[in-house]
């Protein structure tokens, strides 16, 4: 459902911000971009994000804003400059990705086809991941369209920290269906799940869809028949995409089924860094 703000284009927030335009809205709330009229000219973009209480979980806010501060200071995080809950609103005040984000990108463009672009966003992404676990913060919904870019795609950043946690064992199923990891598209309680290990299984197929254009299956379930034959199949990706033996191989290592051996930010980044292309040649 769409979210019942009003619409503040126009008006000056805090005395400090002028919202120009939506960027999005949703039933979380509205976003704005904004400029900060007190910044330099190079500095004032700013995206402005107000959630509404009254349709909120208060809790999972409040941790959002503190977990999203903790992080903030990171260079491929985006940076959370000021944030802050009113009568009515929390307000999160950020840096403005004129981009926008990689799931819009991969949307309208397709997939990528340059291995050093892919590699540069792919090492970014997994240095950050491993940066944003060492401060104790779990991401726990890595997709595309939680990525956002910078407009020559030289620069990526994380962001959105609305499901994100500082416990690295899961209390319960959360995320995005198509990134979740099996262990937790089948939830159980009583067996420990590891966020970080969730995310990496995200990560790997961030880098899927960045190379083929899309999903091959949109729940990590045996019910699902293309998951089931990846499962079986070290071979499957091959046979369907025309991705590289190398790239088959660090993907079917950050999408191992067992979370206890799948692979980490460091061992999927230099196998990165050796990787030739990550699509196959017309000799192959």
């Amino acid at each position: 459902a769409e979210t019942t703000m009003p619409n503040l284009t126009g008006s000056v927030i805090d005395g400090r911000y002028r919202l120009i335009r939506i960027l999005g809205a949703g039933s979380f709330g509205v976003v704005y971009r904004a400029i900060d009229l007190w910044a330099a000219k190079e500095t004032c973009d700013r995206a402005i994000k107000f959630v509404c209480k009254a349709d909120s979980c208060i809790a999972t806010l409040r941790r959002e804003m503190v977990l999203h501060k903790r992080v903030s200071h990171l260079p491929n995080v985006i940076t959370l400059h000021h944030a802050y809950e009113d009568a009515e609103y929390f307000v999160f005040i950020m840096d403005y990705c004129s981009g926008g984000d990689l799931g819009t990108y991969l949307g309208e463009c397709g997939q990528f086809v340059d291995t050093q672009e892919v590699k540069k966003i792919m090492l970014t992404l997994l240095d950050t991941i491993a940066m944003i676990h060492a401060e104790g913060v779990y991401h726990r919904d890595l997709k595309p369209h939680n990525i956002l870019i910078s407009k020559d795609r030289s620069q990526v950043y994380l962001a959105d920290f609305g499901l994100s946690s500082d416990v690295c064992e899961c209390q319960s199923s959360c995320g995005t269906m198509a990134y979740i990891p099996p262990e937790l598209v089948h939830f159980d309680p009583s067996r420990k799940a590891d966020a970080a290990k969730a995310d990496m299984w995200a990560l790997g197929l961030i880098l899927l869809n960045m190379i083929s254009g899309g999903l091959p299956w949109h729940r990590a379930s045996l019910t699902s028949y293309n998951f089931s034959e990846f499962v079986q199949d070290p071979n499957y990706l091959l046979d369907c995409l025309p991705i590289s033996r190398e790239a088959n191989s660090i993907i079917r290592r950050m999408l191992r089924v067992n979370p206890l051996i799948r692979a980490n930010p460091i061992d999927i980044s230099a196998m990165i860094l050796e990787l030739d292309s990550f699509w196959r040649s017309y000799e192959d």
